[in-house]
């Protein structure tokens, strides 16, 4: 179980996950993503399980294939959150 909180990520890249990638399930908690990128799947977060996204914001991450904002093989929960500009 990962958890993340207040933390944020801007400008990273990879081809899975451009701002984080996880195995296992995740929680994150008044986090900030953007301006992040993949090149496959999973601009701001890329997740193998469940995950629970809490007043957090996802704002102008991109992705080549799938998940400009994020990408889950799983159930994502989201709440208070906000996710704008993530193609």
């Amino acid at each position: 179980m990962v958890t993340i909180i207040d933390c944020t990520f801007t400008g990273n890249s990879a081809q899975f996950g451009g701002g984080f990638f996880s195995g296992g399930p995740a929680t994150v908690t008044g986090s900030t993503f953007s301006g992040n990128s993949a090149g496959s799947n999973g601009g701001g977060f890329y997740n193998l399980a469940t995950a629970t996204l809490e007043s957090s914001t996802l704002a102008n991450n991109t992705a080549g294939a799938n998940g400009g904002g994020f990408f889950s093989n799983h159930t994502v929960t989201v709440a208070a959150g906000t996710l704008t500009a993530n193609p």
